[in-house]
């Protein structure tokens, strides 16, 4: 590209005083105008994702009669990923992946973990149904803290998730057994400690968060458990305002993926733009269930289901034109997934053998 600016006042001063070098300078300026006005900047335009994938389904092992269902996942790296879940005995809860094998070490903690993120292979938060927050270091998990609210018997901690090590937020509501009454809980890590941070009473749980970097917006899924009609709930956060955006009947889940935020309900996919939500993609015509996990919007993973029957769980990919099946299974995904160094993780249930297994497709060199 050829692209000249005159912006030095000395240099031009210099052509002028020199009469042959002023005509120079007359003739040529036109000609590097035209040159520059007709030269177009490189665009970064995204390209679609490759569906060419090799899949493997890992089973975790399990002792006999122990019970597993896997519904949260974190990915460092291809060979550092952690998967969470509940079952019947709390030694097989936290599993690990390091690039060769899932593994657990089986330790019983007397906690149920439900919210897992991190920040590197030694920086990693849990969260538990207990209301505590579990911390690892690289080598082993540690209670950090413990929280409840007067009034209400326990604290459910639902997901996890941060921009920076010290700038991490949780979700979840508090439960009071006798009135069966629920209150949304919003609590916060600032590198020393968590805190809850003072929201209205909303009669809800909080189920996930996550924050959009261009406009440094907070979107919270939530769930009303009391409730018989719209329970799915879209809430924007911003300073100290929860302003509700959407109620309805379909599941609403939230994602990110660079920075955007992306919700999907039913069959649709969504974004907040220009304060208000947006139709993005409307897949109601695919087998697109819900997950965004991939590196751009011309290439992303989902979970997929058949449809009417539901008898049998896919794993579907979108690369900016069309929403693809790219394996079929007879396992049942769990909600869980991650998208790291060409690989894509997913979590499912297989009836026949009562056990998890974790769906791992790599992209073929």
């Amino acid at each position: 590209m050829l692209k000249l600016k005159l912006t030095n006042v000395s240099f031009i001063r210099f052509f002028s005083k020199n009469k042959k070098l002023k005509v120079f300078l007359l003739l040529a300026l036109p000609l590097l105008a035209i040159l520059s006005c007709n030269t177009t900047e490189p665009t970064d335009e995204i390209k679609p994702g490759s569906r060419n994938y090799e899949w493997t389904l890992d089973t975790l092992k399990l002792k006999n009669g122990d019970f597993l269902t896997l519904t949260r996942m974190w990915a460092n790296s291809s060979n550092d990923v952690w998967t969470i879940g509940f079952g019947d005995v709390s030694r097989n809860l936290i599993w690990h992946f390091d690039g060769n094998r899932w593994s657990t070490d089986s330790i019983p903690r007397g906690m149920s973990p439900t919210g897992i993120f991190g920040f590197g292979s030694n920086n990693v938060w849990l969260g538990t149904a207990e209301g505590a927050f579990w911390h690892y270091n690289g080598s082993t998990w540690s209670e950090i803290s413990k929280h409840s609210i007067t009034g209400y018997d326990r604290v459910v901690i639902e997901n996890i998730w941060g921009s920076a090590s010290n700038n991490i937020y949780a979700v979840g509501f508090a439960e009071n057994y006798v009135t069966s009454e629920y209150k949304a809980i919003l609590m916060k890590y600032n590198g020393l400690k968590w805190d809850f941070v003072q929201i209205p009473d909303l009669q809800l749980s909080f189920t996930n968060i996550r924050q959009q970097q261009s406009t440094g917006l907070f979107i919270i899924s939530a769930y009303n458990l009391a409730g018989t009609n719209n329970n799915n709930r879209l809430i924007i956060y911003k300073g100290a305002d929860f302003t509700e955006i959407n109620a309805g009947n379909s599941s609403t889940t939230i994602y990110d993926m660079n920075g955007e935020v992306y919700i999907t309900m039913g069959r649709k996919i969504y974004k907040y733009l220009n304060n208000q939500l947006t139709l993005w993609k409307d897949l109601s015509s695919n087998f697109f269930g819900y997950g965004i996990y991939g590196k751009t919007e011309k290439d992303f993973f989902s979970f997929a289901d058949a449809g009417i029957s539901y008898s049998k769980d896919m794993v579907g990919h979108y690369n900016g034109t069309d929403f693809k099946i790219l394996l079929e299974t007879n396992l049942h995904y769990t909600g869980a997934g991650a998208y790291v160094d060409n690989n894509i993780f997913v979590t499912a249930f297989d009836d026949s053998s009562n056990s998890s297994v974790i769906i791992h497709g790599k992209i073929k060199e």
